[in-house]
Order: C-alpha cells, then sequence, then structure tokens
C-alpha cells in the first residue's frame, strides 16, 4: 500500500536528521506491522543546529516513540503517537571540546541544509506560477488526520547550562512539560473512539505543566553520569500539584484545556452555512511570568556570551585547552598571534595567490557540469561527478554554490524550452511518439498532493481514500457566501501576572479577564478580533504594613470593561476597508518614590554587559523600519483610495506625584 512506503520515508528522513542509532530495518518492518515501538534513542550532537546559535547537544535521550498505524481500517480506527521523556542538556560551543572531524561534519551538514533549504525556498516559488493544489482534497484530508489521530507526549525537559558567561556563579534554563494530549471525543467532550461516519469531530487538547525556568547558581548536570542525568530531569518536571525545589519558574507552569469543532460539511447544515467549519476555544486560569534581579543579569551576559562565541567561532580550533590565563600567558599569547596570522595575513595571501585562485576557478566549473549533468540525467550520477559534487560542497562556500546553482538552473530551464519548442515545430503526430512532457514531471514531488497520490495509488486505492473523506474529483470547489464565518476563535485568560522580584517582591502588575475572540470569512477574505480587558492594577514594594497601588482601574462596572478593541478588516456593511474601534476607562497613576528605586536597581545591567547597547540599537533600527513602513502604507492608502473607519475613545487617564514620594489615599 502506498501508505506504509510514504511513512517509512517521512520517518526515515526526520528521524535520520536527529538520532544517532536509528535501527532502519527495524523502523520499516514496525511500520509495515502497524505497530513501531524504538525507545532509548540517542540524540546528535547536532540536533539544535538550525536554531543557528552557538550551542552543542551533550546529552539526548529520547525514551520512546511509539507509532500505531490500523492499517487495515486506516480510515476507520485511530491512529496513536506517543513521545515519552525526551531529554536534552545543551551547552555553549566553548564548553565543548573542539574536535575538527566533528566540527567538519558539523560545518557540511549546516551547509547543506542551508543549500536545501534555499533549494525548496526557490521551488515554492517557482510552482507558484506553474500549479495550484487542491484545496478542497487537501483540506477534506487533513481533516480526516485530524478526526483519526490521537497524539500524548510527555515527561519533556530541555536544559541550556552555561559555566562560560558568568564563572562565579552557572546558572541553567530550559523548558518543561508534563503531558500534551489530544484525543477524539464526542459532541460532550468526554474521550471516545469514533469509527461511524459522523457530520461533526471533536478533538479536546490537555496541556499539564508548561514551564519555563531559570535558575541562577545552578549545579550542572552535564557533568554527571548518563543515567542520572536522565533520573534528574525526569524528576524535576513541574504538575499540577508537584513543583520542583529550588526551580525559579519565569513563565507558568501553564496548565490549559482547548477545544476543537470541525465542521467538514457546512453546506450540509440546517439552515446551510449557520456553523463555522472551525471552532476553537481556550481556557486559561492563570498565566504567571516572574523575573527577579539575578537572572536579568544573566540574561545580559548571556546576550554578551553568544554575541562572543558567534563572533569567535571560526578560532576555537586554534584555542588553547588552558581556561585560566593566569600560567598560561604564552599560551594564549600564541593563540592571538595564531588567529591575526591564519585567518587574516595568510587568508589574504593565499586567496591572492595565482594557484590557488586557478584552482578555485577550476574547481568551480568542475562542480557547475557535474551540477548540470545531475539535473539532466534525473537519475543517479556517475561516482566520478558525485565526487566532484561531494568535494565542492564541502570547499566551497555557500554564496558560490548558490551562485553556481542558480547559473545551471537557468541554462537547464532555457535549454528545456528549446527542446519543448522543437518537438512542437516538428508537428503534433511526433507526441505520440516521443511521450508527454507534462509538467508534473518538472515539479517536485511535494508540490501537489493530488499528484502524489495519482503517481503512487492504485485507483483501489484512490477511490477508497476518495470515499473515505468524502472527496468526488472534477467537482466545483465549494462556495462559500460571503456573510459565512468560517474560522472561530475564543481565547479565555482569567488572570495575567508579572512580577518582578529582588529579594522581596518589587512588582506585580495583573491583568484581570482577558478575552480575545477572532472570526474569519474565507469568501470575503475577511478578519475581525475582538480584545475584552477587565481591570489592570500594578502594586509596588510593600513598606512595613504599606503596600503601595501604582495603577488601578476606575470606572469600570461588569457593563463597561476598561479595554475594548476592534479590528475589522472588510466588514459586512461595506462602508470601509478596515475598521478600528478602540475605548478604554480611565486609570489612576500614582508615584511611589522607592518602587521606583527597586525597579531601577533590578534593571541596571552588570557593569561588563553591552547587550543594553545593542538592544537599543536594534530597537532603534526597528522604530526606524516602523515609521517607514507605516508611512509607506498610509500612502499605499492614499493611492489605492482604502477607507479606515476609526474610531476611537481614551478617557483621560490620572496621575498622581505626592510631595513626599509615598502615597496614602
Amino acid at each position: 500500500m502506498v501508505f506504509e512506503s510514504i511513512v517509512v520515508d517521512v520517518l526515515n528522513r526526520f528521524l535520520g536528521d536527529y538520532v544517532e542509532n536509528l535501527n532502519r530495518s527495524q523502523l520499516k518492518l514496525g511500520i509495515w506491522g502497524g505497530d513501531v515501538v524504538l525507545e532509548n534513542l540517542i540524540l546528535k550532537q547536532n540536533a539544535l543546529e538550525e536554531l543557528n546559535i552557538p550551542v552543542q547537544t551533550v546529552y539526548g535521550h529520547l525514551g520512546k516513540l511509539v507509532l500505531k498505524i490500523p492499517w487495515k481500517n486506516l480510515y476507520g480506527a485511530s491512529v496513536e503517537a506517543t513521545i515519552e521523556r525526551l531529554f536534552l542538556i545543551v551547552n555553549p560551543n566553548a564548553e565543548v571540546k573542539y574536535d575538527a572531524e566533528k566540527e567538519e561534519k558539523m560545518a557540511l551538514a549546516a551547509k547543506q541544509a542551508e543549500l536545501a533549504r534555499v533549494e525548496e525556498a526557490k521551488k515554492r516559488e517557482a510552482e507558484k506560477d506553474q500549479i495550484k493544489l487542491d484545496e478542497t482534497f487537501v483540506e477534506k484530508l487533513v481533516t480526516q488526520i485530524i478526526k483519526n489521530v490521537q497524539l500524548k507526549i510527555m515527561d519533556i525537559h530541555i536544559r541550556y547550562e552555561d559555566s562560560i558567561t558568568n564563572p562565579k556563579a552557572p546558572f541553567s534554563f530550559g523548558i518543561t512539560l508534563h503531558n500534551l494530549s489530544v484525543h477524539t471525543t464526542d459532541e460532550n467532550w468526554k474521550q471516545a473512539v469514533i469509527q461511524e461516519a459522523v457530520t461533526k469531530i471533536f478533538k479536546i487538547l490537555n496541556l499539564e505543566g508548561l514551564a519555563i525556568y531559570w535558575n541562577p547558581t545552578t549545579e550542572l548536570y552535564s557533568k554527571s553520569s548518563p543515567d542520572e542525568i536522565k533520573n534528574r530531569l525526569q524528576k524535576e518536571i513541574a504538575t499540577k500539584i508537584v513543583k520542583p525545589d529550588n526551580y525559579h519558574y519565569a513563565l507558568g507552569p501553564i496548565n490549559a484545556t482547548a477545544k476543537l469543532k470541525l465542521n467538514p460539511k457546512p453546506e450540509g447544515d440546517t439552515p446551510k452555512f449557520c456553523i463555522p467549519k472551525v471552532i476553537l476555544s481556550l481556557h486559561m486560569e492563570q498565566l504567571a511570568v516572574n523575573l527577579n534581579k539575578a537572572q536579568y543579569q544573566d540574561m545580559m551576559l548571556l546576550a554578551d556570551s553568544m554575541d562572543r562565541m558567534s563572533k569567535g567561532a571560526p578560532y576555537r580550533k586554534y584555542r588553547p585547552d588552558a581556561k585560566s590565563y593566569k600560567g598560561h600567558y604564552k599560551e594564549w599569547w600564541n593563540f592571538a598571534y595564531k588567529c591575526i596570522l591564519e585567518e587574516e595575513v595568510l587568508r589574504r595571501r593565499r586567496n591572492w595567490n595565482w594557484n590557488h585562485m586557478l584552482s578555485h576557478r577550476q574547481l568551480c566549473k568542475d562542480y557547475a557540469n557535474a551540477y548540470q549533468c545531475k539535473l539532466t540525467t534525473k537519475g543517479k550520477v556517475a561516482n566520478e561527478y558525485q565526487c566532484v559534487l561531494d568535494k565542492a560542497e564541502k570547499t566551497l562556500d555557500l554564496f558560490n554554490l548558490v551562485v553556481i546553482r542558480q547559473q545551471i538552473e537557468s541554462e537547464v530551464e532555457r535549454l528545456g524550452k528549446l527542446e519543448a519548442e522543437a518537438k512542437k515545430s516538428r508537428g503534433w503526430f511526433s507526441g505520440w511518439w516521443s511521450g508527454a512532457s507534462s509538467k508534473d514531471e518538472e515539479l517536485s514531488e511535494g508540490v501537489a498532493i493530488m499528484k502524489q497520490f495519482e503517481k503512487a495509488m492504485t485507483s483501489e486505492e484512490k477511490e477508497k481514500l476518495f470515499r473515505a473523506i468524502d472527496y468526488q474529483e472534477n467537482t466545483a470547489p465549494l462556495h462559500l457566501p460571503s456573510e459565512y464565518v468560517a474560522v472561530e476563535g475564543h481565547f479565555r485568560l482569567e488572570r495575567l501576572q508579572l512580577a518582578v522580584r529582588h529579594e522581596v517582591e518589587v512588582l506585580r502588575a495583573c491583568v484581570e479577564h482577558v478575552e480575545v475572540d477572532l472570526r474569519q470569512r474565507p469568501s470575503a477574505n475577511a478578519l475581525r478580533v475582538d480584545v475584552q480587558m477587565e481591570a489592570f492594577t500594578v502594586a509596588g514594594v510593600r513598606q512595613d504594613e504599606f503596600e503601595p497601588q501604582l495603577v488601578t482601574s476606575k470606572e469600570v462596572s461588569k457593563d463597561v470593561n476598561l479595554l475594548n478593541v476592534i479590528f475589522e478588516t472588510n466588514p459586512l456593511d461595506g462602508t470601509c476597508d478596515q475598521r478600528v474601534k478602540v475605548q478604554a476607562r480611565p486609570l489612576q497613576i500614582i508615584y511611589d518614590a522607592q518602587t521606583v528605586i527597586e525597579i531601577v536597581n533590578v534593571f541596571k545591567p552588570p557593569t561588563e554587559s553591552t547587550a543594553l547597547t545593542t538592544l537599543q540599537a536594534a530597537a532603534e533600527n526597528k522604530l526606524s523600519d516602523l515609521k517607514e513602513k507605516s508611512a509607506l502604507g498610509m500612502q499605499y492608502a492614499v493611492n489605492h483610495h482604502t477607507f479606515i473607519d476609526l474610531d476611537i475613545d481614551i478617557a483621560s487617564s490620572y496621575i498622581i506625584v505626592p510631595q513626599s514620594g509615598k502615597y496614602k489615599g
């Protein structure tokens, strides 16, 4: 069957990029048997290279991966996927001893990944004009997948440890997750297995123990044995009931429930199009964000350290093993001398050497010929050409590789067009014998899902799939009324709390009862977002028995919120292109001197840190870009006669500045 082959290929490619001890034959047998169980997988050292940050994995473990696929009843029974005990410890590159062979392999893998990303981006851009996906088929297939898939993820702990940035006080931060499960339910949101044909699909998502922590002055687990690391990482995951000791949580732990309702056939409703195709509801009791002075200082130092590590990455090969300068001055002076000599003086001399330029030019030509052969043959490349491809992709930089590939692809495309015109000039009868040179062959697999299945599936399998997802070929796409709301989203947060601490709580800001509603009308290309906020309060640092209230909401009742915002594009009444309504009630703001002093003390950057200056420069650049884009957007609106309906009603807030710096009302 076609699905087994597709699943084997996808899992092999995905897991192969991240797992060292992957048994591909065992994986293939498990998939074909309908039950894959992989245990104790080891993650590769370059598992996080796509993040493009100077870190390496020093410990990676995946306890269990389970995939159950009921091939005999694929369209009726559930597909179950389970991931358990994913543990990862990451260190800065500077902490990992330099290994020339490993570094070379990682650099080559990173270059090839970037090349693949560039090629994929070019294909996607080219395919926009060549083919349009059958959206009805894709939508129905995705709906069928969502209906059947049951997902469970348990015990995730990803941890970053750093003893380089601040050697006197090593720190760690990470993310933990105890449980994430997605299950099919009945209309009463009770877990169930739905096998018969249903008109509505209900899914429920449970999230438990999602948290981000930052521990200043911490113990380094990466120095322990693998078994001890695994045990500690598993034990120190927050749940609804238990919070690990000595963990400083910056976010969460978060516990939430989301409900998803799918209506695959809105045209069958009574009356038609009365229920949205997608309704997503997410309710969260509390979201807590915490920050203390030690965490902030570590963050600033880490930003500096990351910048230094990125700049120092090309010189790691020359770096001495000695971490301290004291007693090793000769080695460190030799390091400085070698960096300048190798990367500046000798590099410039080598680049302008005639023999080097000649060999570089010849390698580029050889690579161009080999790549052209690879594109034109569309099959297995001869060994001699493959050797040239491997050597060039290892030696040449990314810029040269991309430029050469672009030139050859343009040349191959031009020759293909000339060949096609020559075939046409021979007459239509020759087409019977020369075969169909369809665009489908030129398009990459994965462009159109319909084309994939047509090539891979038998007619019986295709008929069975279409019947299961209720799809018919060559039917006109469903026309949705312009007033039909196809997607609804509802987000409810009872309490958002931000706390800043330094020995004691310095500041506590609370936002009460936040609601966000989203509605989309695809036929009219319209979107509406409603935001409501009931109350906003800020409390300062406690002084003896007095706790100053810096910000409080005034004139707020059950009928009137503190803030109401409506943003809408292409409204139904057609009077404008965009509509913005803002209604805000007044706030009382009180100055408290002691709180301001404590806040300044918390956010005072370390003396050796330059991260704040870098962030300020980045913020200024972003602000400049925003001003330019806003001006261009306004100019575009004027030129194209875009109408914007603005209705802004913001009540005046008032500020109290007490003479003594302390106000008791």
